[in-house]
């Protein structure tokens, strides 16, 4: 006979009504969606200011292919909210940045910053269900994935 035989009957688990009632999905996935276009937007913006700045030619344009990008993820993500919610998106604005870093500095917060919205990007595909927008999800998600190496890139030079 086996040591871990017992004669007492298995009891179920009882832990209901522990957690919080969830929140819809829908309501959920709206609120990610305005953090993410107001992201998009205070990216784009930062992206704009530092190609007006540099002087080097080629980091003008790789400042200004990373803003174009983050115009179009915003409207991309206009686009997707107003298919959810049925409603138009609201017209955001870029947040007052008054954080005075040094090129360098910039730099290494936007790799940072860009790794930290492609998991962002990753998470929020999960929690969609059709496959264009899912699509278009892991195109942003790689677009952000590009923008760290390109800001690494700018960092080692």
């Amino acid at each position: 006979m086996y040591p871990y035989n017992i004669d007492k009957p298995i009891q179920k688990a009882t832990a209901q009504g522990t957690f919080p009632e969830p929140i819809p999905n829908d309501e959920r996935l709206l609120e990610l969606m305005l953090m993410a276009m107001q992201d998009e937007v205070n990216d784009a913006e930062k992206y704009r200011e530092m190609s007006n700045v540099t002087t080097d030619e080629e980091d003008k344009d790789i400042f200004r292919t990373m803003y174009l990008e983050n115009a179009r993820h915003k409207v991309l993500l206009g686009e997707m909210y107003s298919h959810l919610s049925g409603v138009d998106a609201p017209e955001l604005t870029p947040e007052p940045n008054e954080e005075t870093l040094s090129h360098y500095e910039q730099l290494r917060k936007n790799v940072a910053s860009e790794i930290e919205s492609a998991k962002f990007y990753r998470d929020l595909s999960t929690l969609v269900d059709d496959s264009d927008s899912k699509h278009m999800l892991s195109s942003i998600l790689s677009d952000k994935q590009n923008n760290s190496i390109l800001n690494m890139y700018l960092l080692t030079k």
